[in-house]
């Protein structure tokens, strides 16, 4: 199995090269690593050119964004498989071995990741494990989107898809969104092939940079488009029956999660309109109703459960 490590650059050239080394340090290389600069005004292409490493490979292209820097990489990738990595991440030696084992166990999943850490910018880590799985087990995962709307137990950086599968999708990246444009393809293929997982962390993820996608994620007043998409499948039931209750879930989370952004910024008013009409995505009417009775008695704020 080969493997195209897909790795979308924009100003980050602080991070770029040890992101590039860890990449180029696996124990089973990958066939090609493409770097697509979108237009980065700082040294980061530079960077990836002094680097001359076999099968690493740099593209330009003018600023259009992550997602169409993800997809020109995969309409070009060579490898049976395409990885993805972002360019202020690391990957630990292992990381594309781990992801073989994976496939070699699981041949008919469409995709493989694993658990990564949390660094967050003062450097803690914090390790996001699987919520259901023990910790260095491996398997199918079941319950995509249940399982995600209790953790966020992998990340773009950890994740590897069928390349015969990617372009069967449309786009694959949503084109045009800065955030949530990897949540919407993953949720997309969950919902079409087996996800096969590692619970063992071989990713450092950081957060809380300039310009990165996680930087002030929380505060958003508006729903995602992935999970308005997410709400359209399941009103035409396009999501498989045995995902649709935990795919209620997750949109009903988001939804509360998204109200809670609103009323800690003041506006309860918006809050309530969002969770009215939205009600249709709740997993179930006691698990809303809770939602709605915490927000009108203002116990929705930042990090409080319904």
């Amino acid at each position: 199995m080969s493997v195209s490590l897909v790795v979308p650059l924009y100003n980050k050239g602080r991070y770029v090269a040890a992101c590039l080394r860890s990449a180029l340090a696996q124990t089973e290389p990958a066939l090609e690593l493409l770097v697509v600069d979108d237009g980065s005004t700082d040294d980061g292409p530079a960077q990836v050119l002094a680097l001359q490493a076999p099968g690493l490979r740099l593209l330009r292209q003018a600023n259009a964004g992550v997602s169409q820097a993800r997809n020109r990489a995969i309409a070009l990738a060579r490898g049976d498989v395409v990885a993805f990595l972002d360019a202020d991440d690391l990957l630990a030696p292992t990381h594309l071995a781990t992801l073989r084992r994976l496939w070699q166990a699981h041949p008919m999943a469409g995709m493989a990741c694993t658990a990564y850490r949390r660094i967050d910018a003062a450097g803690r880590t914090t390790p996001m494990l699987h919520p259901r799985m023990a910790a260095g087990a491996s398997g199918l995962v079941d319950d995509f989107h249940g399982d995600w709307s209790r953790r966020s137990f992998t990340c773009t950086s950890a994740m590897a898809v069928r390349r015969e599968l990617l372009l069967r999708q449309p786009g694959p990246f949503a084109a045009g969104q800065r955030r949530g444009e990897d949540q919407d393809l993953w949720l997309r293929l969950a919902e079409q092939a087996p996800l096969a997982y590692c619970n063992t962390p071989t990713v450092d993820y950081r957060v809380g940079l300039a310009g990165s996608a996680s930087q002030g994620a929380d505060a958003a007043p508006d729903l995602l488009p992935c999970y308005c998409r997410l709400g359209e499948r399941l009103q035409a039931g396009q999501v498989p029956a045995r995902l649709r209750p935990g795919a209620r879930r997750l949109l009903a989370s988001h939804v509360i999660n998204t109200a809670r952004a609103r009323a800690s910024l003041g506006d309860r008013p918006g809050a309530l309109a969002l969770l009215w009409a939205d009600r249709r995505a709740r997993h179930s009417p006691a698990y809303w109703l809770r939602s709605l009775v915490g927000l009108l008695a203002g116990r929705l704020g930042p990090g409080a459960r319904p």
